[in-house]
């Protein structure tokens, strides 16, 4: 039994190539580093710098919160902690991402395939941060929902 087009397209869209960005008419610095809100590279990594410092400020208080309590061989064991550590390595991974396109000319402007061409993989920070908010952003929203569904009493 045959699957047909579906098939076909499942593999087409799954190739490896595509995963590394390797055969794509948009790099790696094109891909993960612009936002159609911030227009200009500087002010998204300032963004996402203000985005960093937030969040861990929030895992240093979710840290000295547990250890005040003498509680803090607990803090390992809820999911929110889990989650909130997930996304402080993503924010990590965006900054590094974002400031290294910084240096990388988008594919537009490069001639030879250069560090961010069409013909080279994206480098592996910008798969991590690509991997860690395929996480990060459901990880979040289920953490919301187990919340406000399991624990919290009008």
């Amino acid at each position: 039994m045959s699957c047909g087009n579906l098939c076909a397209a499942l593999r087409a869209e799954f190739k490896i190539e595509r995963f590394l960005y390797k055969k794509e008419s948009i790099s790696w610095n094109d891909r993960f580093t612009i936002s159609w809100f911030f227009k200009e590279r500087i002010k998204y990594l300032k963004v996402r710098v203000a985005l960093l410092i937030l969040m861990l400020g929030v895992l240093l208080w979710s840290w000295v919160d547990m250890g005040v309590e003498d509680e803090f061989g607990y803090w390992w064991i809820f999911v929110t902690h889990w989650t909130l550590l997930v996304e402080c390595t993503y924010l990590g991974f965006a900054v590094y991402t974002t400031y290294r396109s910084l240096n990388t000319p988008p594919l537009a402007d490069n001639n030879e395939a250069g560090e961010g061409g069409a013909d080279k993989a994206a480098p592996w920070w910008s798969l991590a941060s690509w991997v860690l908010q395929d996480v990060a952003l459901p990880g979040s929203f289920v953490v919301f929902l187990l919340y406000w569904l399991l624990v919290f009493e009008p």
